[in-house]
């Protein structure tokens, strides 16, 4: 499956999930035009040299995942996750995403 069908199925079946996917990804894309977006794990990666991130969608949310989010400074307590690498950020409408900083946490990531 491509992004394009992906995204076109969601928009379909699921509206306000694919509202809020399709916030998230345009502050993704005008933060840095070359990320990579692929299908895997049954959502959005996002890469550059390697994965940092992607978005997967839920029944009554959208999870936004960073690889490394463990590691960022987060003084609003916005990270969620207790792992050891992994945080995320849970939107449940695309209003949501306004209220999160998510340059913050894209500024954070590092490519190695």
């Amino acid at each position: 499956m491509t992004p394009e069908k992906f995204l076109k199925e969601l928009k379909t079946h699921r509206t306000e999930q694919y509202k809020v996917v399709a916030a998230i990804r345009e502050l993704i894309f005008r933060f840095d035009k070359s990320v990579n977006e692929e299908i895997k794990y049954g959502g959005l990666l996002y890469s550059q040299e390697k994965p940092f991130g992607g978005l997967f969608v839920y029944k009554d949310h959208v999870s936004m995942e960073f690889s490394d989010g463990a590691c960022f400074s987060d003084p609003g307590k916005l990270l969620i996750g207790c792992g050891k690498f992994r945080r995320h950020l849970k939107f449940k409408t695309a209003e949501d995403v306004n209220e999160v900083n998510i340059h913050n946490f894209l500024k954070q990531v590092k490519v190695k």
